[in-house]
């Protein structure tokens, strides 16, 4: 870290700072892209996949299970109900297990 103007940066920020003020580009920024090894540049791609590919597995599987469905219900009640208080959310999960029970239908489980 160094002290430029007052302000604490890093030494990439620095190098960024003085290539881009003096010829207008970013050039700066791809010079310590282009400098990182192959290995480091595949881990950090597979890296981002990998987290991507997570998060939409969790996306699914909280849709699912139904983890998003009180979440679901007060927006839509807003939208159709203004001013209406909500049910809490015990009493939601509640009224859905009893709706489940009562009415069953066709499902894997």
């Amino acid at each position: 870290m160094r002290s430029v103007g007052g302000r604490r940066v890093t030494d990439r920020e620095v190098v960024a700072h003085d290539v881009d003020v003096t010829t207008g580009s970013n050039a700066a920024a791809h010079d310590l892209a282009s400098r990182r090894s192959p290995v480091t540049r595949l881990l950090r791609r597979s890296w981002h996949h990998m987290t991507r590919a997570a998060s939409g597995i969790r996306w699914y599987v909280h849709e699912l299970m139904g983890d998003t469905a009180y979440a679901k219900y007060v927006a839509r009640h807003e939208v159709l109900h203004p001013g209406v208080e909500p049910l809490t959310e015990r009493a939601f999960w509640r009224q859905r297990t009893d709706e489940a029970e009562r009415a069953p239908v066709a499902r894997c489980c």
